[in-house]
């Protein structure tokens, strides 16, 4: 049997010196008393900053000062190590940049963040959930009043953009089959010969073509693309 303390050994804490002591005594309190993020209170502010956004949807307390964390040795949660640091830094530095190129506006609400997340297929976590039901609620409303009986023509929010028109209805009735059957999700040139066949049936043709896509032209649109 493997001893997983020599494959990942664990380095021992810095000696802190008192003051230090003091700040990570009365952090370890805060954060060991069933410490939460005060959802109530980030959900009242009109607006996130980015990295407060970005934070918040990777279950991090913007409130909780970076100096402050190197002194806590604590669970996970709250730990950022360097790759997860990375990744965030990653989020918050494409946030900034869409913000330049007037991409996403520079006053952001709660409710935009999670729609900007959800569109960059980002994990929502289930604090969250109210604001991405509400936002799915109103896609919906707005799917019935323009599109009627065509709902395969509306873009799901959460995936990327399409190359190509036709990759929008490929991806709707590749969600309608494998609801239907859920061993599609494994299979994925078998279900786009079944959303091939829906094609067939919707009359959806590539531009200029009298027949749909063969499947594994259809394949493409799945790229990238989160079925589950």
């Amino acid at each position: 049997m493997t001893d997983d303390s020599k494959l990942f050994p664990i380095e021992p804490m810095p000696k802190l010196d008192k003051e230090q002591q003091e700040v990570k005594d009365l952090l370890d309190e805060k954060l060991n008393n069933s410490h939460k993020i005060d959802w109530n209170y980030w959900f009242s502010l009109p607006l996130w900053e980015t990295e407060e956004a970005i934070n918040l949807l990777s279950l991090f307390d913007p409130s909780i000062r970076d100096e402050d964390k190197k002194y806590l040795n604590l669970r996970p949660k709250y730990s950022i190590d360097g790759e997860v640091k990375g990744e965030l830094n990653k989020k918050v530095t494409l946030a900034e940049r869409e913000q330049q190129a007037n991409i996403l506006s520079k006053e952001v609400s709660p409710t935009e963040w999670v729609q900007w997340a959800m569109k960059k297929g980002y994990y929502i976590p289930t604090q969250l959930n109210q604001l991405k039901i509400t936002i799915e609620a109103k896609q919906g409303s707005k799917l019935d009043v323009n599109n009627g009986d065509k709902p395969w023509l509306i873009p799901n929010s959460v995936d990327p953009e399409p190359a190509i028109e036709w990759y929008i209805p490929a991806r709707y009735f590749a969600r309608k089959l494998i609801r239907q059957d859920p061993l599609l999700l494994s299979k994925r040139l078998l279900l786009a010969e079944k959303v091939r066949k829906e094609f067939s049936a919707y009359q959806i043709y590539k531009r200029g073509a009298k027949h749909p896509p063969q499947a594994e032209t259809i394949l493409k649109a799945f790229t990238n693309v989160n079925f589950s």
